[in-house]
C-alpha cells in the first residue's frame, strides 16, 4: 500500500507528458501517443481501484478488531453473571438447607 502514492505519481506523470507533447501530424505517431494516453489512464484507474481497495481491507479489518472487542467484552459480562446467578443460587440453596435442618 506504501508504493501506490508512487505508482500513482509516475502513472499521471506519464500521462501529462503523454498529453503536454500534443498531437504529432503523423498517424503512426498519433497513434502511438494516444495508446500510451490510455494505457497511463488506466494504470490509473487500477491504481485507484488498488487504492480503495486496500482502505477497505483496512477498515474491515479495524471493523473485525473492534467487533472482537465487543465479542469479548460481552462473553467476561455473561461469565460474570453467570458467576453472580451461580453465587446466588449456592446462597439460596445454603438457606434452604439451613431451614430444612432447623
Amino acid at each position: 500500500m506504501k508504493k501506490l502514492p508512487d505508482m500513482l505519481d509516475a502513472a499521471i506523470a506519464a500521462y501529462q507528458q503523454i498529453a503536454l507533447n500534443g498531437p504529432s501530424e503523423d498517424p503512426k505517431s498519433f497513434a502511438a501517443a494516444h495508446t500510451g494516453a490510455k494505457a497511463a489512464l488506466a494504470h490509473i484507474e487500477q491504481i485507484i481501484k488498488l487504492a480503495e481497495a486496500a482502505a477497505a481491507q483496512d477498515e474491515a479489518h479495524q471493523n473485525d478488531a473492534e467487533g472482537f472487542s465487543t465479542l469479548i467484552t460481552a462473553a467476561r459480562s455473561a461469565l460474570e453473571q453467570d458467576e453472580e446467578e451461580q453465587e446466588a443460587d449456592q446462597g439460596v440453596a445454603s438457606t434452604l438447607r439451613s431451614e430444612d435442618t432447623a
